[in-house]
Formats: C-alpha cells, sequence, structure tokens
C-alpha cells in the first residue's frame, strides 16, 4: 500500500465547504449518444494509446485552463465509448476522499452530492488511494455491490464502471478518472482498462502542464504573476513570480496554501480583488477551481468601474460635460465622481489627478 499523501490538511474550512469542493459540469464538444464500442483487438492496442497521448499532450499545450478537460474527455471518448465521466483531484484525510475538484461529463451537478452519501460503501472509494495506476472495472449488477451504492447507480442510470487513479503529477494530489456506461449489455474489457491505466498518470502530468503553460494573464491591465488552486487554497500550480510576490506582502507565508486572509476575503466576496498593502489579487472561477493573479497595486485600485470610467475619458481632455454626454449621465453626476477620484487619490487638482494614475 502506499504512503497517505503527504500534503498538510486544509486550514479550518468556512462551514458547508468540508465535504463538498465546487462542482464543473463540462460542456460536451461532440454531441449526441457516444458511438458504438468497436471490437478491441486482442493485443494491448499500443498503436491506439501512442496517438491518444499524443493528442493528450498536443491539447494540454493548446487548450486553456478549464477547457482542457473537455477536450482530453471528448478525445477520449473517441477511442474508449462511454457515456458520462466524472475526473478531478482528491487527497484522502480521515480515510475519506477530500475532492479538491470535480469534473462531471454527462452528469448532474448534483451526482457529487449524491455520491457523498453512499461513499462509505463505494468499491471504488478507496482502491485509488491504495492502488492508484491500477483500473478497476465494476458491474453494479453484481451481487457483492453494496445495495446503496446500487441504488446510487440506478438513480444516475448507470450500468458499469471504470476507475483509474494516478499520482504521478502534483506531489499529495490524486488524480483520477471514472467513465461509465448505462447500457447492461456494454462492460468495459480488460483492453480498456488498459488503455486507461496507461493513460491516466499522462493525464495527470498533462493537467500540471496545461495549468503552468497557460498562466501567463494580465491582472486589471498589468503584468501579473498568476497561480491555480482549490477552494481551500491549496495551490495546484504557481506560475513564475507568483510565490515571490505573495511574499512581498506576506513575508512569514510558507507556500503550501494561500494566506488565509486571501483564502477568507474569496469566501466573503468571491467578486472582489484583494487589496493588501503590497498587492492586488484577483481571482477568477475556472472548471471548479481558482486563478488568482497577483500583481502591484496601483493608485486606481481604490477606484470604482464608473469612477475609472471618468477618469479616463476626463484625462482624454473631455469637460466633465463632454464626459457626461459620452456616457449618458448628468453632468452633476460627473462632478460627483470627480470629487471622489480627488478624495480617493488625496489630490487637488487635475494635474496632480493625472500624475497619480499615470503609469510608473
Amino acid at each position: 500500500m502506499n504512503p497517505r499523501p503527504s500534503t498538510p490538511p486544509p486550514p479550518t474550512p468556512h462551514p458547508g465547504l468540508r465535504e463538498l469542493a465546487p462542482v464543473c459540469v463540462l460542456d460536451r464538444l461532440q454531441g449526441g449518444p457516444s458511438p458504438q464500442r468497436p471490437t478491441p483487438p486482442a493485443d494491448p492496442m499500443p498503436e491506439l494509446l501512442s496517438d491518444l497521448l499524443w493528442q493528450l499532450y498536443a491539447s494540454a499545450a493548446s487548450a486553456r485552463i478549464g477547457e482542457f478537460e473537455q477536450v482530453f474527455l471528448a478525445t477520449l471518448r473517441r477511442h474508449v465509448p462511454f457515456d458520462a465521466a466524472w475526473t478531478g483531484r482528491s487527497t484522502f484525510v480521515s480515510a475519506w476522499p477530500l475532492l479538491h475538484n470535480s469534473c462531471l461529463d454527462g452528469l448532474p451537478s448534483t451526482f457529487v452530492q449524491d455520491w457523498l452519501a453512499v461513499r462509505y460503501c463505494d468499491p471504488l472509494a478507496h482502491r485509488g488511494n491504495e492502488r492508484p495506476d491500477k483500473a478497476m472495472v465494476v458491474a453494479l449488477e453484481e451481487p457483492w455491490v453494496p445495495r446503496k451504492f446500487r441504488r446510487f447507480g440506478d438513480r444516475h442510470g448507470l450500468a458499469h464502471l471504470v476507475n483509474v487513479a494516478s499520482r504521478e503529477g502534483h506531489d499529495g494530489l490524486l488524480t483520477f478518472l471514472s467513465l461509465y456506461r448505462r447500457s447492461a449489455a456494454q462492460p468495459f474489457t480488460a483492453q480498456e482498462a488498459w488503455l486507461l491505466e496507461n493513460v491516466v498518470r499522462h493525464l495527470d502530468q498533462a493537467l500540471d502542464f496545461n495549468r503552468s503553460h497557460h498562466l501567463g494573464r494580465r491582472c486589471a491591465g498589468r503584468p501579473a504573476a498568476a497561480a491555480v488552486c482549490d477552494h481551500w487554497g491549496l495551490l495546484h500550480q504557481a506560475g513564475e513570480g507568483f510565490r515571490e510576490q505573495l511574499l512581498a506582502e506576506w513575508p512569514e507565508w510558507q507556500g503550501a496554501w494561500l494566506p488565509g486572509v486571501l483564502v477568507e476575503h474569496f469566501h466573503r466576496q468571491p467578486d472582489q480583488p484583494y487589496l493588501g498593502q503590497r498587492l492586488r489579487v484577483d481571482r477568477a472561477e475556472v472548471a471548479g477551481l481558482w486563478q488568482v493573479s497577483a500583481a502591484q497595486r496601483q493608485p486606481t485600485d481604490v477606484l470604482s468601474a464608473r469612477e475609472l470610467d471618468v477618469l479616463r475619458h476626463y484625462g482624454d481632455g473631455l469637460t466633465y460635460k463632454q464626459v457626461a454626454r459620452h456616457m449618458d449621465i448628468a453632468p452633476a453626476t460627473v462632478r460627483h465622481h470627480l470629487r471622489n477620484l480627488y478624495k480617493k487619490l488625496g489630490v487637488s487638482n487635475k494635474g496632480q489627478l493625472l500624475r497619480a494614475v499615470a503609469p510608473r
């Protein structure tokens, strides 16, 4: 048995977040039912595996964060037909899998919540942690499958499933992949299980590559350092300069998890940037994860979107009456925003105002 992951448990979460991470329901890239399963050849399909891995890494470089799982499952479906899928990352805490993110294909967003109620009798719940890289194939009609888990499968119209996991990529996180078929007459084969065993370890690596490759982004129009983390604040991937940026704001930060104050802010105000002494940190939802960008604070960070619009037009040389006409608001409203601009930026005339927001 492999040792338990070394990743430390997450900080005390907000109420209601212990069991269920955000769930991403993927859009099908190819509509319609799954194609008919072809009769697999007698050998373990090495040429098929080679083609699938080539497409896997090509899509890791081309698909954006949040799209990669969609592209991967659409590609996989052409080689191993399935009706539904569940993939994501987890760790094992107190003998149970703790979900860090979940992506569903062909399943409702309630699927994971339903699974939490039967995870204790899920024949696959511990298998991925104990035997990563080994696929387990289950027919839900088999008598040894617990009745409650069989009812869970019936509720979602599932007859056969195969599960495989890997810990080849991100240290301490388990990447899992479960595929489902609805027809009792179409079990997963040994050849298909072999293919998935060889694919999942590359999926683990490709996820890390996809996220690191596409972490370059801009924060409020300025260069920023970015990272991908889950709703606990555990860093899955950190781009160049991200750790250094956070250390400038929090010198005692250790680096495995986002600073607690940052995580708490994004749970309380998910649509608002965090404004520290030195940094502005923005967050965006991506496939059930957070993409976080950190950049040096600018004077304009304290301004509202409407105030920024007024400032941009005013800085272009328009009078306040011209700004009012351009924005289709009253001149008195423009004067109100300008008073707020002077107050927030601590200036007293237009020249000081424009110098305060000029690029440095």
